[in-house]
């Protein structure tokens, strides 16, 4: 089984957690990590330097459409970043915990 880490950023903590626990409420995601970081970046013109929150999703390939959907339709910025990052391999234990916590996934969480 192919495993993923998705990627997206979130202006604030508060957005951040409800998404986190959304997706592993729906088994979309097995493991969130949230990471507080300065962003600097170009917009519309501008050079722009603020707080955001990291959020890295940990689930598999099964699951990467749902979970890209979800992103997209709940995510408050007109153009969020999705970044895919592909896993060579992961220790057994972790493997087997990580599909057991994204199997009967629940593509529409509550």
């Amino acid at each position: 089984m192919k495993f993923i880490m998705l990627m997206t950023a979130y202006n604030t903590r508060k957005i951040a957690i409800d998404q986190a626990l959304k997706c592993i409420k729906s088994r979309m995601a097995a493991c969130v990590n949230i990471i507080h970081e300065s962003s600097i970046y170009s917009w519309k013109g501008k050079i722009e330097n603020c707080k955001e929150f990291l959020v890295i999703f940990k689930t598999t390939q099964k699951n990467k459409r749902a979970l890209v959907s979800y992103i997209q339709k709940n995510h408050p910025y007109d153009t969020p970043e999705i970044i895919e990052i592909n896993s060579a391999s992961l220790c057994s234990k972790y493997s087997d915990w990580l599909i057991s916590q994204t199997s009967n996934c629940n593509s529409k969480p509550e």
